[in-house]
């Protein structure tokens, strides 16, 4: 079924999909997984390759599919009711005339 990344990926029907693969890999570490993702997604993809910082490096398949879903949502106007639209309806909220940014 589809998950908060709003695509087909069947990783609980088929055990060998890429998705979960990486998934199981990048969250071997523990409870720091989630702290290592979202400083992914808040740190530009250049200034983490500038830095090498080696433990961005599992979380670089999540974050290019997170931007390539949005880019695909961006021009299909797809709603899902997942995740991605959440950020697009912030990013949008945002973007409004008066809007107060944070």
């Amino acid at each position: 079924g589809t998950c908060a990344f709003g695509f087909e990926s069947n990783c609980i029907e088929d055990e060998t999909a890429e998705f979960e693969k990486k998934l199981a890999k990048a969250s071997d570490q523990g409870a720091t997984f989630i702290v290592e993702f979202v400083g992914l997604l808040l740190l530009p993809t250049k200034v983490s390759d500038f830095l090498n910082i080696g433990f961005f490096s599992r979380w670089r398949y999540f974050k290019d599919l997170l931007i390539h879903t949005i880019e695909q949502r961006r021009n299909s106007k797809l709603k899902r009711g997942d995740f991605v639209d959440l950020l697009l309806e912030a990013q949008a909220a945002q973007a409004e005339p008066g809007s107060t940014k944070h």
